[in-house]
């Protein structure tokens, strides 16, 4: 009977972690915590959350920046974890940008590989949803005697089954995007197999919260819906006036877009953090990550919705190629375009999620040990 792998408990966040036997480092994917195992499977011990510096077990703070170590509760559930700082709160937009270029560069090919993944695999499920659609449509008009209305309702059946049945895997994908661009952006990236620490790919799946994220982001869509059915009712009934007053249908067919685009733009600037507060935080139960998407930017909020507008912009950037011009050749660009904007677009929120949670950390807690006397 083969014997069960030892475990050792992460020196910042306690979770237990699977040691190998010839020892090595291993990273938490709970917390990002590089923990040094021996031989014989022990914790070198802990390091400094905010220099790396190795510290004592039971040391107040690091001998070498001052900072506080150890939870300030006694409930080890309602401390979030410590990372390594990547930056000042208040850097400029300029200085965000820089970061996450330089990012992007050292890790273009695993960042670049991830994001192609995640738009095969999005692809793929809206053409298997399109064709339960197509399906629904045959199947409704036969019931109907293909009167009309038996095939539309078809449709919009076989369609809303294929997204029902998506929705696990549209769960899951932007934790993992956001648990690696994270892992890149703190410097915690898995160094490949054979350093005993996982795939340089693992944090795509170690990713944790599918059900929390499932039932916020599920929330925020019900949201965005209702938002833009209600948007299209109200450009259904003005339609025909607003053509007579314009004269220009393109006018008309501007502001149908605008009914829809608008509400999403809405959705994104507000809750772009979501994933990363789900994969990052998890004492933050049930729907407490949508209110924490409206607390993290408490005094910053002009970087907050500049960055979710940058963001945005260069992911509908990477989608632009099959919107204008030429779209038989502009399906063929898309491949190469969102592998970069969308790269680019992860690092540049998950740089500046990481500084507000680290200012917001700094605001609840005290400040770090200052060891100069003057």
């Amino acid at each position: 009977m083969t014997a069960a792998p030892a475990t050792v408990p992460c020196v910042v966040c306690r979770r237990d972690l699977e040691a190998p036997p010839q020892g090595g480092t291993v990273v938490c994917p709970q917390c990002g915590e590089a923990n040094v195992l021996a031989a014989s499977g022990q914790a070198a011990g802990p390091r400094c959350p905010n220099c790396g510096e190795p510290v004592a077990v039971d040391a107040p703070a690091c001998p070498a920046c001052g900072e506080l170590l150890g939870p300030l509760t006694d409930d080890l559930d309602s401390a979030a974890p410590r990372s390594p700082r990547s930056g000042a709160a208040d850097a400029t937009l300029g200085a965000i940008v820089k970061d996450a270029a330089r990012d992007l560069a050292r890790h273009w090919w695993l960042l670049g590989l991830s994001a192609l993944a995640a738009e095969l695999l999005w692809i793929m499920l809206f053409v298997s949803q399109v064709l339960l659609g197509v399906g629904g449509v045959y199947l409704g008009g036969a019931l109907d005697g293909w009167r009309g209305e038996g095939a539309v309702w078809g449709f919009f059946l076989g369609y809303g089954i294929g997204a029902l049945a998506a929705l696990p895997v549209n769960a899951a994908a932007p934790l993992g995007l956001a648990n690696l661009h994270l892992a890149a952006v703190r410097r915690v990236l898995p160094r490949g197999g054979r350093s005993g620490e996982g795939s340089r790919f693992a944090p795509l799946w170690r990713a944790r919260g599918r059900r929390r994220m499932l039932l916020c982001g599920g929330l925020v869509l019900l949201a965005f819906g209702g938002q833009a059915v209600a948007a299209l009712f109200v450009m259904d009934a003005v339609e025909s006036d607003l053509r007579r007053a314009t004269g220009s249908y393109d006018v008309v067919q501007t502001c149908w877009i605008a009914a829809i685009a608008l509400p999403a733009l809405i959705a994104w600037l507000l809750f772009w953090p979501l994933p990363f507060l789900i994969v990052d935080r998890p004492h933050l139960r049930h729907v407490r990550p949508l209110k924490a998407c409206l607390h993290l930017p408490r005094g910053h909020w002009g970087g907050y919705v500049a960055i979710g507008l940058v963001s945005a912009v260069a992911l509908v950037a990477g989608g632009l190629p099959a919107l204008v011009g030429l779209p038989e050749i502009g399906l063929w660009l898309c491949p190469l375009t969102l592998p970069v904007t969308g790269p680019m677009a992860g690092l540049l929120i998950a740089h500046v999620y990481d500084r507000l949670a680290h200012s917001g950390a700094d605001r609840e807690e005290p400040a770090p040990l200052d060891l100069e006397v003057g």
